[in-house]
This record gives C-alpha cells, sequence and structure tokens, in this order.
C-alpha cells in the first residue's frame, strides 16, 4: 500500500526516511519487524533504538516542543508511522506510554502532574506501561484504593 504524501510533508517525508535509511543499521537491521505489544523479544536491542529514536526526536511527534516532541500536525504523524511500518522498523518498547499516557496526560495532567511524569524527552527514560522484559504481568493486575467519597456508583 501506498499513500500520498502531500506537497507541504513532502520534506518532512524525506527527512523521515533519510533518517531511516541512516539509522536502521547493523544491529538495528537485523531485528527488522521484531518485537510487538506483548512481546519481549529484543528487548535490549529495541531499547537502545527508542533511545535512537529518541536522540533524533523521533518519539511523541505531536507533542508540544516544550515537552521534547516537534510539534507535528497529524499527517506528519501518520507519514512516519507509515515510513516506519515499511521499514520494517523493530516495534518501540515505550509505545504505550508515548501513545496513550503521555497524550492524556497532556491533555487533562496539572503542571506538577507533568514536570514530574513526562520526559524532557520522549523516550529518554523508561516510559512502557507498567510492563519489563522479564516479567509477563501487566499494569492491569495492579491494584490500587482511594477513600471513599459516597457511595460507590453502579454500572
Amino acid at each position: 500500500m501506498d499513500i500520498e504524501i502531500r506537497p507541504e510533508d513532502q520534506a518532512f517525508a524525506g527527512e523521515v526516511q533519510r533518517w531511516l535509511d541512516e539509522h536502521l543499521v547493523g544491529e538495528f537491521a537485523a531485528h527488522r519487524g521484531v518485537g510487538g505489544p506483548d512481546d519481549s523479544a529484543a528487548w535490549d536491542v529495541r531499547l537502545r533504538w527508542e533511545k535512537e529514536l529518541s536522540a533524533g526526536r523521533w518519539l511523541g511527534l505531536t507533542w508540544p516542543p516544550e515537552y521534547g516532541g516537534r510539534g507535528a500536525t497529524l499527517a506528519q504523524a501518520i507519514i512516519f508511522e507509515y515510513l516506519y511500518a515499511r521499514a520494517q522498523a523493530p516495534y518501540r518498547v515505550g509505545v504505550q506510554g508515548q501513545d496513550l499516557f503521555g497524550p492524556t496526560l497532556l491533555m487533562f495532567g496539572r503542571h506538577e502532574q507533568k514536570a514530574r511524569f513526562l520526559p524532557k524527552r520522549p523516550g529518554s527514560r523508561a516510559f512502557r506501561s507498567g510492563r519489563s522484559p522479564t516479567c509477563s504481568a501487566t499494569a492491569s493486575s495492579a491494584r490500587s484504593s482511594s477513600p471513599a467519597r459516597g457511595p460507590a456508583p453502579t454500572w
């Protein structure tokens, strides 16, 4: 499948493709297509790849620049993901944190929460939805409680 890239996004697409061509080499190229949302295969390689992406500012593309993103448009984010998938780059270890938790915190978090939990550059520290390569448990197994605030809601 090919997508049509608008003229105003051609330079961005070229930048993405050049970066992938220059950086998806060696051990990263040897692990093309490796990993998935519940797969710890080649974890250490994928973690190094994620740090490489972070150094290139390719994580959190749509995040505001003050939080380490590029402030990319939706079209640019789609172009990046398309070219990334076409290159069969390794699956990112922090994708859930960057694509789910991060944007939620950006939208609804208080300033103090953003300062505490959002890295200055996405991918610069572990940001992984409660998963580690040595533990198959996920954050869904965590339990929490809070003080009672009236009657429990009925669903």
